[in-house]
């Protein structure tokens, strides 16, 4: 994170000292767009961000569905057994 960069420079050191460990430390938490010297790499960076997001939004979803469909599916089971029962009388 870009905090563990800065956490141990002192940000009120005015001197010269002090100002060059603060561009040190801002320059090691570069963030990974900053990198980007054109607009392809731009939305390269964040098609591959979207695809990591959209995996794992869509693994959730599923798994949200298939409990749905398992909990209906039961839901189902229970109520033609009862049905089954008394249409046959068992």
């Amino acid at each position: 994170m870009a905090y563990d960069h800065v956490k141990e420079v002192d940000c009120l050191d005015v001197s010269k000292e002090g100002t060059e460990s603060w561009d040190a430390a801002c320059k090691r938490s570069v963030h990974p767009t900053a990198l980007c010297v054109n607009v392809g790499m731009c939305v390269i960076f964040f098609l591959s961000f979207l695809f990591v997001f959209l995996l794992e939004f869509q693994s959730t979803k599923f798994n949200s569905v298939w409990q749905q469909l398992e909990s209906g599916h039961r839901h189902f089971q229970s109520v033609f057994v009862i049905v089954y029962r008394k249409v046959f009388g068992i």
